[in-house]
């Protein structure tokens, strides 16, 4: 009976975190210098408004989910040297806030890849 109840919950995790399910509430992107969207999975808008300071909006709320970031963009070569900062957008559900910084720690428009997981 044990063995069976174990079946049982095995299978609704496996239904409830099915792969599919992580593609639609999770996302992506791949943001150049100046905010414009290279790739991505799920995204809805990016904001830029200010040096440094990004906004991607996906296209639902990311509210209860990880977020990392680093220094990349859409090209082939090496990125310049920096650091990334990822917050839950103030007031915006879908959205992520996304700090650039140079190697020296100061507000930078460098590109970047984020991704989302739910």
């Amino acid at each position: 009976m044990k063995f069976a109840n174990l079946l049982l919950c095995t299978a609704a995790l496996t239904t409830a975190f099915a792969p599919a399910a992580y593609a639609l509430s999770s996302g992506w992107a791949v943001i150049n210098a100046a905010g414009i969207p290279i790739h991505g999975q799920n995204i809805g808008a990016v904001s830029h408004p200010g040096t440094g300071t990004y906004i991607v909006d996906f296209t639902h709320s990311v509210k209860k989910c990880a977020y990392t970031a680093t220094i990349g963009d859409g090209s082939a070569g090496t990125p310049p040297a920096g650091y990334v900062t990822v917050a839950g957008a103030s007031g915006d559900a879908p959205g992520v806030f996304v700090a650039v910084f140079d190697e020296n720690g100061n507000v930078a428009d460098i590109g970047f890849h984020l991704n989302v997981r739910c």
